[in-house]
């Protein structure tokens, strides 16, 4: 399969302290982990505000 750049998808979350994001599909990234850890729940991650 042949990347294009029109096939990637905008993040819908964003780390506020590394400002990694995870598009919110397939695999939790290990900072969403240790967020969920620490008891804080996913809507509070910064979210794309284009990402709807």
């Amino acid at each position: 399969m042949e990347y294009n750049n029109q096939t990637r998808q905008n993040f819908k979350y964003k780390n506020p302290k590394t400002g990694e994001t995870w598009v919110g599909k397939g695999r939790k990234p290990l900072w969403v982990l240790d967020w969920e850890k620490a008891g804080c729940p996913q809507d509070k991650m910064i979210e794309n505000p284009t990402k709807k």
